[in-house]
């Protein structure tokens, strides 16, 4: 009987265990002209026609893709652009300003599995000021899916 009680005792103190693991923090790291930066406060929202995951940091990110299809979930590639249906919008907030990718850019983002989760990774490319179009950042990094 003792053994038993032992023994239950191991087991519930093991599911107990297994059940209060915390899930992994998936950091998204990237750099502003040079300067790193690096966040796992990161959110992920889908809608119709529509899915976002970003970081509202001062020094944070928004990726959006226009899709019916949902969040990507395999790898591949989104040409970053302005919205059109089966794209990806890249933007940073950098100094409390926003920056979008340049018009004049022609990037991809690319996305796969790593680490456990969905990356996205973006390549060097220039950001423009939304608000002041001569004002702009050079940009890369590798976004986590939290």
């Amino acid at each position: 009987m003792k053994n038993l009680f032992i023994f239950l005792l191991i087991g519930f103190g093991l599911i107990y265990y297994i059940s209060c693991k915390k899930k992994p923090n998936y950091f998204s790291d990237w750099k502003i002209n040079g300067t790193a930066y690096r966040s796992n406060n990161v959110t992920v929202s889908e809608g119709k026609g529509i899915v976002t995951m970003a970081c509202y940091a001062r020094e944070g990110f928004s990726l959006v893709w226009y899709t019916s299809s949902g969040f990507p979930d395999r790898g591949g590639m989104w040409l970053i652009a302005d919205g059109s249906s089966g794209t990806a919008g890249v933007g940073i907030y950098h100094e409390g300003k926003y920056y979008m990718v340049s018009p004049n850019e022609v990037k991809y983002l690319n996305f796969g599995v790593g680490n456990g989760t969905i990356e996205f990774q973006a390549e060097p490319a220039w950001f423009i000021n939304y608000e002041n179009p001569a004002d702009s950042v050079l940009v890369e990094g590798v976004f986590r899916r939290p």
